[in-house]
């Protein structure tokens, strides 16, 4: 009798602790809806929206203030103006409600996912830390880095948990891809993903 009872109790106090870290997430997920539709989005994304905007218009992408990088001893002339955006910004689209819509996508999937994979507590966590609403709400990259670094780290644990030699040499050079979509989105070729595969194959053989 008294162990039912503390089953019991025990349970209770589970089910009381999920209620709570419920709670968290759904108040996580409505500050990522907030700051979508309040926050103002972040200069770099500005810019990236100024040049699709001039270029709609007359065609040729360009600044009015000239370039952006004051290290550069023509920053100040507004007739040079070059044009260089690689990664976050080739993929983002080229209006401000794109931009919210997939950034908050990003987010709100990333922590489905966890939620999905019963990982409620690190799912509060994407949800409630502070970058990540952050970086939602200014349309910068940091939450889809994380969402490409979670990737790796399941291949790894995949990879090591693997019995089939063969499907664990693939798990472990499958971690390129990931890291490929990080340096990519950083500005990077994408070909610098596939030393990071190696390096993870190489492990594993040695291991």
């Amino acid at each position: 009798m008294e162990d039912d009872e503390s089953t019991q109790v025990l349970t209770d106090e589970e089910y009381s602790r999920q209620k709570w870290w419920k709670l968290l997430l759904i108040i996580g997920v409505c500050l990522n809806a907030l700051v979508v539709f309040t926050s103002d989005l972040g200069l770099d994304t500005h810019i990236h929206l100024t040049y699709a905007t001039v270029e709609a218009g007359q065609g040729e992408a360009a600044l009015d203030w000239g370039h952006t990088r004051p290290i550069d001893p023509l920053s100040s002339d507004p007739s040079y103006a070059p044009v260089k955006e690689d990664g976050w910004f080739d993929f983002i689209g080229d209006s401000p409600n794109d931009v919210r819509l997939l950034s908050f996508a990003i987010t709100l999937g990333f922590i489905g996912l966890l939620y999905k994979q019963q990982q409620l507590e690190l799912a509060v966590m994407v949800a409630l830390y502070p970058t990540f609403i952050f970086s939602t709400g200014r349309g910068y990259p940091e939450v889809f880095i994380a969402v490409m670094l979670y990737a790796v780290v399941i291949l790894i644990a995949h990879e090591c948990r693997q019995e089939d030699v063969n499907k664990a040499r693939l798990r472990a050079l499958s971690i390129a891809v990931p890291m490929a979509a990080i340096v990519a989105v950083k500005g990077m070729s994408m070909w610098w993903g596939l030393p990071f595969g190696l390096a993870a194959l190489a492990w594993f053989e040695a291991a």
